[in-house]
């Protein structure tokens, strides 16, 4: 974010995405959901959003870091840009696509616009496994 920030003028904006610290848990439940006997590994997930994904390794998730959403405006202010927003980009669709496409075009419009219209509630938020920011150069 810095190397980012180091690059925009006053008032410049850049567009970041993250993958949540949830998604490494619905991954697990789907796909290997004895993960969650690694007390260590679930504790430093929850902790850190690292070191621990509930994949076998080599296998599903790429180790990385997963965020905390309550975290993004700190870690975007450390860097002197400002959160103007933040958006879960599936909300209720994750993992749920499927059951969208599978409604007739008006319920589809719909789901898609209270969806759309709220991406940022933070009912959404939490519960997206994708984060979209959109910050500002102070």
């Amino acid at each position: 974010l810095k190397q980012a920030r180091a690059h925009l003028r006053s008032g410049g904006r850049v567009y970041a995405g993250f993958v949540s610290r949830i998604a490494p848990f619905w991954w697990g439940l789907q796909h290997r959901p004895e993960g969650i006997l690694e007390a260590d590994g679930v504790r430093s997930l929850l902790a850190s959003g690292s070191a621990f994904n509930f994949a076998a390794p080599g296998t599903g998730l790429p180790h990385g870091y997963y965020c905390d959403p309550g975290e993004l405006d700190g870690l975007f202010g450390e860097a002197g840009l400002v959160v103007e927003h933040l958006c879960g980009t599936e909300a209720v669709f994750g993992g749920r696509v499927s059951s969208f496409h599978q409604l007739e075009k008006p319920l589809q419009e719909a789901w898609l616009k209270v969806v759309t219209e709220n991406c940022e509630a933070p009912v959404f938020v939490w519960a997206s496994e994708h984060l979209l920011v959109v910050a500002k150069a102070d």
